[in-house]
């Protein structure tokens, strides 16, 4: 007893710390403690009383959320899938059994299982509406809507998306109305409508409060994204000039080097020199970030992004290009 509360508490302080590995490390120790437990017990129905159901839940839960913060999905996803194993065979109800569906769809959605992740959603969605839940309601519909444009099926992508903005609109709820309005323009964005994108980034940006920098800097530079598909390309340097300047002054160091990436492959098809020296500056000091975002992921075993390995292709070719135009 004493040493799974040491361990559970242990843990604990690891997150606080933001440590995650060594809360992994320690929650781990625990699913060997409960093997250890079992093996003496015989069963479930015989684990001492301080070995509870509530404990079971939240070990793997939290095992899942915190190899997801690591990148480790795939671990992300087996404890997820547990969680929601032990949340039914115990009958747990309400928001605990909700949110055990919302968090294994997003799981599923960031590893392409999208078949698994549209039926996560939709019992996400009946359960949201079991318990009365308009809020819940509302994103398991921003949550289709995203599933369904990664299949390509615009008409119900959208209309789930169209439901979401309306509902947070109703709601006057200004987080939700961000999120709804971001995830329906990251749709527009990939059905190539990019006049709506820009609208519906624009109303993103509208809802903030004067101090989220963050949401302020994202929406700037999906603005530079949408004007850059339409070949806008002053207009889209502006909104990632913006952007970079807020997230250097903020230190959201990703956002500032995704604009950076943008702004250099911009300037990259200048005749300009002083552009292209802009251009090369970037390239230069984005190569190694890319490299080591890479190895980092390749020596954990976790999931490494297709932008990484796209975004460093691209960057190599570019600067071979540069030299050999430049000198």
């Amino acid at each position: 007893m004493y040493q799974t509360k040491a361990l559970v508490n242990i843990a604990t302080l690891h997150l606080e710390n933001h440590d995650t590995h060594q809360a992994i490390v320690h929650y781990e120790r625990l699913l060997h403690l409960e093997a250890e437990l079992l093996l003496e017990a015989g069963s479930e129905e015989n684990l001492p009383e301080f070995w509870t159901r509530e404990l079971q839940c939240g070990l793997h839960l939290n095992l899942s959320i915190a190899y997801k913060a690591i990148g480790d999905m795939n671990s992300a996803i087996k404890h997820a899938q547990k969680y929601v194993a032990f949340i039914e065979k115990y009958g747990f109800q309400g928001k605990l059994k909700a949110e055990s569906y919302h968090n294994t769809g997003m799981l599923n959605e960031v590893l392409g299982n999208y078949n698994d992740a549209i039926n996560n959603y939709n019992k996400y969605l009946d359960e949201c509406k079991r318990n009365s839940d308009k809020k819940g309601v509302a994103q398991a519909y921003g949550c289709l809507g995203s599933v369904y444009a990664a299949l390509r099926n615009w008409k119900l992508s959208l209309t789930y998306h169209e439901q979401y903005v309306a509902m947070a609109a109703r709601f006057d709820d200004k987080r939700m109305q961000i999120i709804a309005n971001e995830m329906l323009a990251d749709t527009l964005m990939l059905k190539e409508d990019y006049e709506s994108a820009l609208q519906a980034y624009e109303e993103m940006i509208n809802c903030c409060i004067r101090t989220d920098y963050r949401t302020r800097a994202t929406g700037m530079c999906k603005l530079g994204h949408a004007y850059r598909a339409l070949k806008k390309n002053q207009y889209s340097l502006y909104f990632y000039e913006q952007a970079a300047q807020l997230a250097e002054d903020f230190e959201f160091p990703e956002i500032e080097t995704l604009c950076h990436y943008n702004i250099a492959c911009i300037h990259q098809q200048s005749t300009q020199m002083k552009e292209l020296e802009v251009a090369l500056k970037y390239f230069e000091s984005l190569v190694p970030y890319y490299e080591s975002k890479i190895r980092e992921h390749r020596a954990e075993a976790s999931h490494c992004p297709q932008e990484y390995l796209t975004q460093l292709q691209v960057l190599v070719v570019c600067v071979f290009s540069l030299f050999w135009f430049m000198f």
